[in-house]
Parts: structure tokens; C-alpha cells; sequence
């Protein structure tokens, strides 16, 4: 067992090292957080119109073996630091500095992959077709 004071010791880690990944954020051109998160899980969105965050997330799967979730309005990444990434936010800011350069540097890269369908979704105007596409695509993709 932990204890209160190993529990205590592990939360403030693990916000030390999110702050640590928020703050850093800033000096990687084209990455922000959205709004002002005072806990452990944040979104990250591309504030370069030219490079589409879905598609970072992706890179960053490809590349780290990370699964991200991915949000809309506005589109970002969900990102949660836990226990496991105390003491890398350097590392982590470096994965995201690689992806996010990658994908600016080769935009096209993922154009086929999960980033231009949840990209589609996202510009749809009308909420009830989205929901109508992703019942089909999932009725297609659970044929047995």
C-alpha cells in the first residue's frame, strides 16, 4: 500500500509533469493547449490552419505507439498524463515536436487514414448526419 503520502506524492508528480508538458507546449510553433486546464487532462489543437491535429494524432501512433482520443470543436487531442509519463514531459514534447513537423512537412501522409473521416465528421454542419454516418461505417465495418 501507498499510503496518503504516496498517493500524495504521485498526484502532485503527475501534475508537475502535465504543467511541465502544458508550458512547453508554448515554445512548439503551431501547438496549443485549449483553454486553461487546472488538472491532469488537456486538449491539444494545431493553431496552423495547414496542419490537421487528427492527423499528428495519428503520427504519433505510427511513430510512439500512442492512442490519443480526439475531440471536436475545436479539433484537438485529449491527452491525460498519468503516473507512467512522470519524468518524460521533455520526451514527450520532443514526440510531439517530430510528429507535428512531420505532418507539416508531408501533409498528405495520412489523408487515408482515421484523420480525414473524424476531420469530415467534425465539418459537418448537421449534427444528425454525423451520427447517421458513423451508424453506417461502424454497420460496415461489423459484417462478420
Amino acid at each position: 500500500s501507498i499510503g496518503r503520502d504516496g498517493f500524495l506524492k504521485m498526484a502532485k508528480d503527475i501534475k508537475e509533469t502535465a504543467d511541465e508538458v502544458m508550458m512547453g507546449l508554448a515554445s512548439i510553433d503551431g501547438l496549443a493547449v485549449v483553454g486553461r486546464p487546472h488538472g491532469t487532462v488537456f486538449a491539444i489543437a494545431s493553431t496552423d490552419p495547414a496542419v490537421d491535429i487528427f492527423a499528428v494524432s495519428e503520427e504519433m501512433h505510427a511513430r510512439y505507439q500512442y492512442h490519443i482520443e480526439l475531440n471536436q470543436n475545436p479539433n484537438s487531442m485529449h491527452f491525460t498524463v498519468t503516473l507512467r509519463h512522470v519524468g518524460l514531459a521533455e520526451t514527450i514534447l520532443d514526440q510531439l515536436r517530430t510528429s507535428f513537423a512531420e505532418v507539416r512537412a508531408h501533409p498528405d501522409k495520412y489523408s487515408k487514414g482515421m484523420a480525414p473521416i473524424y476531420g469530415g465528421a467534425a465539418k459537418m454542419p448537421d449534427r444528425d448526419s454525423v451520427a447517421d454516418l458513423v451508424v453506417e461505417v461502424f454497420d460496415k465495418l461489423a459484417t462478420f
